[in-house]
C-alpha cells in the first residue's frame, strides 16, 4: 500500500455477539465476557454434544429494518444491511453524495445457506421449483451489492474474498483506493453468517474445541470454534473529512499482506509468512516496531496456528515481544472468517479511543504478562492506563494468507 495521501477513519459499525452497534461492542469489551454458547443455528442438525460458537443471537432484521425488502435477502446480506442502518441511519447522507460513497466488503462465503437452499430446491424440483429472485443470493457479492442497492451507493459495489483474510483485506484494498486518489470515500470491512455446512464441516475435520472452550495463546488451547458477525469502517481522504467537518477517529497507516504457498487447507503453520505482512505494514506505515503499542492478534484457540502466529510476532519484534501487549479479540465471539479481521480492527479502534488494552477472554497461561508457552505478553484482564495509539491488526488464514493493518488513533 503506497499512501499518496493520508486516510482517516471517520465512522464504525459493528455487529457482534457481545454487542449490536460500535457503542454495544465498547461496553461488551469493557465487560470482558465472552458470549459463546451452543449454536442455535444449527436447528436438527446439532451434534452431540452440540457445537459452540459466537452467534448474533440479539439479530432481529425486521426489528431493525422493517419487514420490506427482506424476503430474497440472505443473512450475511441483511448483516451488513442492518450494521449500516444501526450506526448511520439517516445520517449516512452526512457521509456525503451517495455517488461518491463506495463500498467494500470482504466475505469467505458470502450467503452460503442461500446457496445450499437454492441448489437443493432446484435438485429436487428443476427450475419451476425455483424462485428466480432468490438466484442473486448465490453470488459472493451479494452482502455488497445488495446493501449499495439498498442505501443506493452508486461510486463503487466491490466483493473481498479471500478466506479469513477478506474482511481486513477489504480494508487494504478500500484505503489504498483513497490513497491512490481513485475514491475519496469507502465504507469498508467484512461479514460472515454461520451455517451449519460449514460448522459441522469444520467440527469433523477436527477444527473446533472439543471442550467447547476459545482460549487463544493459551496452554489450555485445544481449537476454535465457529463465530459471525460484520464490521465496517468508514475511510477517507484527510482532505475530504477536514473539508466537511468529520470527527476523525483514527488514522490507517499502512498495510501489508503475504501467502505462503501452502497447498492444503490447514492450521497455517510458516511464521516467515505472517512476519512478511507485519513487516510490509510497518514499513509502509513509516514506523518501527518500537512504536506498536500492542496486537490485535489472529488468535483463534488452535493450537498450530497460534504457536505460528507467536513465532511471527517474535520474529518482528524481537526481544520486545514479551513485553508488547497482544489480545485476541476472537476470544468473544470466535473465529468469524473472512468478517474477522474487519471485526478486529474495529475492536482495537474502541480500544484505542478508550485508552484501554481489552482482555483475552479465559486467558491463564503464565498469570498475564508472561504470556504462558507462547512467551506473550497476552493478559486475562483489561489493561488500562497504557493509553495506546498504535496498533497492529493481523489476519491469518488456513489457506495461507497473512494480512497486517497499521491504525493510530487521532
Amino acid at each position: 500500500m503506497q499512501r499518496a495521501t493520508d486516510v482517516v477513519i471517520t465512522g464504525a459499525a459493528a455487529l457482534t455477539p457481545i454487542g449490536l452497534g460500535f457503542e454495544a461492542l465498547r461496553r461488551g469489551l469493557r465487560q470482558g465476557e465472552p458470549r459463546l454458547a451452543p449454536l442455535a443455528t444449527l436447528g436438527d442438525a446439532t451434534p452431540e454434544p452440540p457445537l459452540w460458537g459466537g452467534e448474533l443471537s440479539a439479530f432481529d432484521a425486521e426489528a431493525m429494518l422493517g419487514a420490506r425488502g427482506l424476503r430474497n435477502k440472505g443473512r450475511a446480506s441483511l448483516f451488513v444491511i442492518a450494521c449500516l442502518q444501526l450506526e448511520f441511519g439517516p445520517q449516512l447522507a452526512a457521509l456525503g453524495p451517495r455517488e461518491e460513497l463506495g463500498l467494500v466488503v470482504g466475505t469467505a462465503f458470502g450467503c452460503y445457506s442461500s446457496q445450499i437452499a437454492f441448489s437443493t430446491t432446484y435438485q429436487r424440483g428443476g427450475f419451476r421449483g425455483v424462485n428466480a429472485l432468490d438466484f442473486p443470493n448465490m453470488m459472493i457479492n451479494a452482502p455488497a451489492s445488495q446493501s449499495n442497492i439498498w442505501f443506493e451507493l452508486t461510486h463503487s459495489s466491490t466483493t473481498v474474498a479471500n478466506d479469513a483474510t477478506s474482511g481486513l483485506d477489504a480494508l487494504l484494498f478500500a484505503a489504498d483506493q483513497i490513497a491512490c486518489g481513485r475514491a475519496s470515500c469507502v465504507i469498508a470491512g467484512g461479514v460472515e453468517a454461520i451455517n451449519v455446512h460449514l460448522a459441522l464441516a469444520l467440527q469433523r475435520g477436527g477444527f473446533c474445541s472439543p471442550s467447547a472452550r476459545l482460549l487463544p495463546f493459551d496452554g489450555r488451547r485445544d481449537g476454535t470454534l465457529p463465530g459471525e458477525g460484520a464490521g465496517l469502517l468508514v475511510l477517507e481522504s484527510r482532505e475530504r473529512a477536514e473539508g466537511r467537518g468529520a470527527r476523525v477517529l483514527g488514522q490507517v497507516l499502512g498495510a501489508g499482506a503475504a501467502f505462503s504457498g501452502q497447498t492444503a487447507f490447514c492450521e497455517p503453520n510458516d511464521p516467515a509468512t505472517a512476519a512478511r505482512a507485519m513487516t510490509q505494514a510497518l514499513h509502509a506505515a513509516a514506523i518501527g516496531p518500537e512504536q506498536v503499542d500492542f496486537v490485535a492478534a489472529a488468535g483463534n484457540g488452535a493450537v498450530v496456528a497460534d504457536r505460528t502466529e507467536a513465532q511471527a510476532i517474535a520474529q518482528v519484534f524481537g526481544a520486545r515481544a514479551a513485553a508488547l501487549p497482544v489480545v485476541a479479540y476472537k476470544s468473544y465471539w470466535g473465529e468469524s472468517y473472512g468478517a474477522s479481521g474487519a471485526m478486529q480492527a474495529v475492536a482495537a479502534l474502541a480500544d484505542l479511543q478508550d485508552g484501554v488494552i481489552s482482555a483475552t477472554c479465559g486467558f491463564e497461561g503464565g498469570g498475564g504478562f508472561e504470556g504462558g508457552e507462547l512467551g506473550l505478553a497476552v493478559s486475562g484482564q483489561a489493561r488500562a492506563g497504557l493509553a495506546p495509539r498504535t496498533v497492529l491488526v493481523n489476519s491469518i488464514s488456513y489457506a495461507g494468507n497473512c494480512s497486517s493493518l497499521v491504525l493510530r488513533r487521532a
